[in-house]
């Protein structure tokens, strides 16, 4: 599965809870790769920028998981 799909079907707004096996397969690609960072980012600004409130959370959790999951620390810039 392409890491665009793996970012819209992790932030869905029909999920009412985090899909962590799809969280944490987001995380390990985006450790494996960090060349992906950059589009992470975007998509995770695009949801957290989203109207609908469910997607918002779901974004916030994915990058929650990802600044928790890190075996570096990290600073980001979203906006």
């Amino acid at each position: 599965m392409d890491f665009q799909n793996l970012i819209e079907q992790a932030t869905q707004s029909t999920l009412e809870e985090p899909d962590w096996t799809k969280n944490f397969e987001i995380i390990d690609q985006l450790t494996k790769n960090t060349t992906i960072y950059p589009a992470f980012l975007k998509s995770l600004r695009t949801k957290i920028l989203n109207q609908n409130e469910q997607t918002q959370e779901l974004a916030i959790e994915l990058l929650f998981a990802y600044w928790k999951n890190l075996p570096f620390n990290f600073s980001i810039n979203l906006f």
